[in-house]
């Protein structure tokens, strides 16, 4: 059950909502900037509180997802073969 659950979770297409908030998340800690929906950023120097909260949220999010993925992966893997 353990081999066919890695290709399962890898191909899944939740992956896209596992990786971009990851990525965007890194992007920020590395350029220090959080970008907003509507124009403008929220600067790490200017408002750290602000940034750090943006920063955690898409990390959570990217989490949560990929803790749904492992979920749903675990149901296809683990249902019963009809006969």
């Amino acid at each position: 059950m353990g081999r066919a659950l890695a290709p399962l979770v890898a191909i899944v297409l939740l992956q896209m909502f596992i990786v971009v908030p990851w990525a965007i998340a890194y992007w920020c800690v590395r350029s220090g900037s959080m970008p907003l929906k509507h124009g403008g950023r929220i600067d790490r120097a200017a408002a750290p509180r602000q940034f750090w909260m943006g920063v955690w949220f898409m990390a959570a999010a990217g989490t949560m997802f990929f803790v749904l993925n492992l979920c749903l992966a675990w149901m296809v893997v683990s249902r019963s073969a009809s006969p």
